[in-house]
């Protein structure tokens, strides 16, 4: 533990390399609008008022089934910035049919953002959520300092989640299929220690009611059937409090489309859950992000950007397996599928090499090309002298994105583990 805590105060402290931060203004001419090359044709169009794109969505994963669609997305401008983004994802699954969903996203001031979504599928999925964050709750301040707000309320019914046991040695084999319904809220404030100062503290309040049933993928085991001491602590929604702190160093230029600067944040926090009997537990953790841009090309874009991460988490306590720790998915461990690995503990970091392909120029809004191969490795364990390196998973992998400054990140991902592909498709950095 104290070492991983050491590296990761090592990579936020690394002295970053002499470039200023991206600057629209640093443009000398403003772009003019050129015709886009034609394997972006395909993907994206310009509109009178921003941009509409097409994202494909394919997932050929055996157990899950067949998954192939579309989604839509209208990006809309002002003159200097997004105001909307809509997206409208319809797809097939095998198992749970067709599916069509509705995401909003608007961008109510600068530094505050309202997203709305929904889906309904035709068998089994359905959620429906609305959030809200901002870096300045205006008028309501602290003792002078801006105070910062996040709000989410969210319901989801997932039918094809996988369970393949506790442990970094559990096998693909022994996966088994569940359904997991969840009902859930979340609010945080935050505040900076001083006026002007990239640290913060936070604080963290989140309320989770779980039930867990039949799956609907029927060529896997049901979760009951293959580990049924587990199944049994699940078998009633149960109601799971949680209280966090979090102490935050922030320099990035930018929370979405980064560039350059650092980000490291350390929390400790603890539960309760009530069900037949109180389960008390605690969690702690670290992470740090760290971003260093080279050069500068004549569009004020950098010619690349090497990008590093490490995440480190510990949960002291006996809770049902959605709660602890996990490994897996596009935001932690690219390479595996979400959930992948599951224990009391999970250590994983990687690096990105985001290379600057070009710029399709804009008067509203440029859109620049990014290549970004990137590799990681990473664990899941019980204690952390626990940790064996026989267990470290490698990942790698290479990402195609389309960033609209300072607002937006299109992304396909495509990452390989050691039990072979997976395609993320996202509106977002990986981190």
């Amino acid at each position: 533990m104290t070492r991983i805590l050491a590296f990761c105060l090592v990579l936020a402290a690394a002295p970053a390399l002499a470039v200023p931060p991206y600057s629209p203004q640093a443009i000398e001419k403003p772009p003019t609008e050129e015709p886009l090359p034609m394997f972006l044709r395909v993907l994206v169009n310009r509109t009178g008022s921003g941009l509409f794109l097409r994202l494909p969505i394919l997932d050929l994963d055996p157990n899950t089934g067949v998954t192939v669609g579309l989604t839509p997305v209208w990006v809309q401008t002002s003159s200097v910035t997004i105001r909307f983004i809509h997206a409208v994802p319809v797809f097939y699954n095998t198992y749970a049919g067709v599916t069509a969903g509705y995401h909003l996203i608007q961008y109510v001031s600068k530094g505050s953002t309202l997203h709305f979504h929904g889906s309904l599928s035709q068998k089994f999925d359905r959620d429906a959520g609305v959030e809200f964050d901002t870096d300045h709750l205006d008028p309501v301040t602290l003792a002078g300092r801006p105070l910062g707000l996040n709000v989410k309320f969210a319901f989801s019914k997932n039918s094809t989640l996988r369970f393949f046991g506790v442990g970094a040695g559990s096998h693909r084999r022994d996966q088994t299929n569940y359904t997991l319904d969840s009902i859930n809220y979340r609010i945080s404030l935050r505040a900076p220690l001083t006026v002007g100062s990239p640290w913060s503290v936070k604080l963290t309040q989140a309320l989770q009611a779980n039930d867990v049933s039949h799956g609907a993928v029927e060529s896997l085991p049901e979760l009951i059937d293959r580990y049924p001491e587990i199944a049994l602590q699940v078998t009633r929604r149960r109601v799971n409090a949680d209280l966090r702190g979090h102490l935050i160093y922030d320099t990035r230029d930018s929370g979405v489309t980064t560039t350059s600067g650092a980000y490291a944040e350390a929390f400790i926090g603890a539960g309760d859950m009530r069900v037949e009997r109180d389960q008390s537990y605690y969690r702690y953790g670290a992470e740090v992000r760290r971003f260093l841009p080279g050069g500068r090309g004549k569009d004020g874009e950098p010619n690349f950007i090497t990008a590093g991460y490490v995440k480190y988490e510990h949960l002291v306590g006996d809770v049902p397996f959605w709660l602890r720790p996990q490994m897996g998915g596009r935001y932690l461990h690219r390479g595996y599928g979400a959930g992948r690995f599951v224990d009391q503990g999970v250590v994983v970091f990687g690096a990105e090499e985001r290379f600057h392909m070009g710029t399709i120029p804009g008067k509203r809004m440029p859109v620049s090309v990014w290549l970004d191969p990137f590799i990681g490795c990473g664990t899941v364990f019980r204690r952390p002298d626990l940790m064996r390196l026989k267990y470290l998973r490698p990942v790698y992998g290479v990402g195609l994105r389309l960033i609209s400054r300072p607002q937006l990140v299109t992304s396909a991902e495509v990452g390989i583990g050691q039990e072979g592909p997976k395609v993320f498709l996202d509106v977002n950095y990986s981190f």
